[in-house]
């Protein structure tokens, strides 16, 4: 957040206009939601690439054995996703509805399959207003998230 921004904010604050900083809190929520969202589209794209398959079991050890590519690329990609998840249940920043449960005890396979359907949902339909969603990139991840998602971009 620029440093104006934040003076504003603080004054909104002291001059009792609560709309005023709701709006900002819901602007912001909204690009959180935009960077969470890009990054969950571009690990599912990742992940999809690598083909179907299983996940690292949640509250994964690290071990000297080597672990999969494709494995944790899926399980990077549902980890984001759920936290996407997340997010929009807190915030209520759900462009799409809808909203899967999250990732609690770790989860099955299909759990972790919903949170990513639920974050290319998100990608394929762009509907958010915030900065974020209207760069090149955004698009590009927006059109990709509708291929996925098996709808033309």
């Amino acid at each position: 957040m620029a440093l104006m921004g934040r003076q504003g904010l603080v004054a909104a604050h002291y001059a009792d206009r609560q709309d005023v900083v709701d709006s900002h809190v819901a602007s912001v929520a909204r690009e959180c939601r935009d960077d969470l969202l890009e990054t969950a589209v571009v690990l599912d794209v990742l992940a999809l690439c690598h083909g179907h398959g299983s996940y690292l079991p949640r509250l994964y050890q690290e071990t000297s054995t080597p672990v999969p590519r494709d494995v944790e690329l899926r399980t990077d990609a549902s980890d984001v996703a759920d936290q996407l998840v997340h997010h929009d249940q807190q915030h209520a920043t759900s462009t799409t509805g809808d909203i899967p449960g999250g990732l609690e005890d770790g989860g099955t396979d299909s759990d972790r399959d919903a949170v990513r359907a639920y974050a290319r949902r998100g990608g394929s339909l762009g509907r958010n207003a915030g900065p974020a969603s209207r760069t090149p990139d955004a698009e590009l991840l927006r059109e990709g998230g509708a291929l996925l998602a098996g709808k033309p971009p």
